[in-house]
């Protein structure tokens, strides 16, 4: 298994690491409901049978053993789509999108507006995204809980 990033997702990860001051990681494979989707953490802790399969920006992609055998010698490409549901414990999605995986030559997702370039998509300014509603009203959270960064 072969994980190589798009210039789209290379620009996420370094979007992220603007606002984020953890370390980051990617995993494939770990998402309850997600199975094997690409999901970015922040100061995450890795799997003991973890197999580095690609880096997107200086991030390395790690899938467990398992998982990675099982796509042999397959590669894939990692790419974003901007068309999503806000639901995921993914830190990309704090900026309006997802990570993706897709075999090369399969149709890259869709984008929301104009399209200029790949990395105008993702760095462009914030009002370029449509506004993104919540599924769930706010939470109310005690004055000193708010702010607090949750491992």
């Amino acid at each position: 298994m072969k994980i190589t990033p798009t210039e789209r997702a290379d620009a996420v990860v370094e979007r992220v690491r603007e606002r984020r001051a953890g370390r980051l990681s990617m995993t494939i494979g770990t998402g309850c409901c997600e199975s094997t989707a690409a999901f970015l953490f922040e100061d995450h802790q890795g799997r003991a049978d973890g197999v580095v399969v690609g880096a997107v920006d200086g991030v390395e992609i790690v899938a467990p053993r398992w998982i990675a055998d099982s796509y042999g010698d397959d590669e894939l490409v990692l790419d974003v789509d901007m068309d999503v549901v806000d639901d995921s414990m993914s830190v990309e999605t704090d900026l309006g999108c997802r990570f993706v995986l897709v075999h090369p030559g399969q149709p890259r997702p869709a984008v929301c507006g104009p399209l200029v370039s790949d990395r105008e998509a993702v760095t462009g300014p914030e009002a370029s995204h449509p506004p993104r509603t919540p599924s769930l009203p706010p939470l109310d959270v005690p004055e000193g809980l708010r702010g607090m960064r949750l491992r």
